[in-house]
Order: C-alpha cells, then structure tokens, then sequence
C-alpha cells in the first residue's frame, strides 16, 4: 500500500488529547469501518501515526516552549532531537508559516529569472503548424506519407 503525507486541522486540543483527536478526524476514512456509505465505498487509511517524516514546521519566536507544540514522532524509535525553533505541528497561531513560504517565494522568483536569462539567448519557439508544413510526407496521417525512417532508395 502506498503511503501519503497529509496534514489533520484540529480543533483546539490539549496534547494529550492529541491522537484520539487525529483518531476522530480520520475514523469517517477508515478503511475497515463498519458503517459504509455506500455499498461501492473503500476507505482510505488501515493505518495512521503522527510523524513529521522530514517536513517539520518552524515556530514563531517566543514560543519555542509552548507545549501545545507537537514534538514527538511515531515513526522513529529514538525521540527526535529537534531545535527549540521546529516542531511536527501545533497551533498555527505560534507556527512560523511566512518564513519557509517568503523564502520558498525567493527561490522559485531566482528559477525564473535564471531561466528567462537562458531561453532569452535563443530565437523563440516555433509552433507546430511550422514543422507541419516542412515535413510534409513524413507526419502521419498526410496524403502521400512516405514510410519512416526513409531507406536510401527513396526518391
């Protein structure tokens, strides 16, 4: 079974709370619920766990030692040694979610110009109806198409 990354929108909850929250937010995907909406339906998920699988969140300075902060990761057997800045969730009131996306923001903006410094140096793209008209025979479906590759012998 593949796997997917998504992120659950909770309701405020304390951390203890936690996962029977996530538990409740999945249970209407789950894949052996009993309840089927219909008799075609398949859920989902057989199974979930909280991780941040490398894709950590910053958090705003000032509430590095909120305890709402999702720290822990189901996924690893070692806790993970995370910098007071990171954690796996929490409030997005106390989530630094402008930083990553203004930085993110910088570099698609530096692709872009890379790439229009590169492509300006070439004459610009051709549309098909061009290389339509020159191969003529050659493109499938043309009357009078000539088989491909040409051998030596064709006229």
């Amino acid at each position: 079974m593949g796997k997917q990354r998504i992120t659950v929108c909770l309701p405020p909850v304390g951390p203890d709370g936690l996962k029977q929250a996530i538990g409740e937010a999945m249970a209407p995907f789950w894949y052996d619920r009993e309840d089927r909406p219909h008799p075609e339906w398949v859920g989902e998920w057989s199974y979930w766990f909280v991780s941040g699988a490398g894709c950590l969140f910053d958090v705003l300075p000032g509430h590095e030692d909120d305890p709402r902060l999702v720290r822990y990761d189901d996924w690893t057997d070692d806790p993970d040694d995370l910098p007071p800045s990171r954690c796996h969730g929490g409030p997005r009131g106390i989530l630094d979610l402008d930083t990553p996306r203004a930085a993110e923001a910088l570099r698609a903006g530096g692709t872009w110009t890379a790439y229009h410094a590169f492509a300006g140096r070439y004459p610009p793209a051709l549309p098909f109806r061009h290389f339509a008209e020159h191969a003529g025979p050659w493109i499938p479906n043309t009357p009078g198409r000539r088989p491909w590759p040409p051998s030596a012998r064709s006229p």
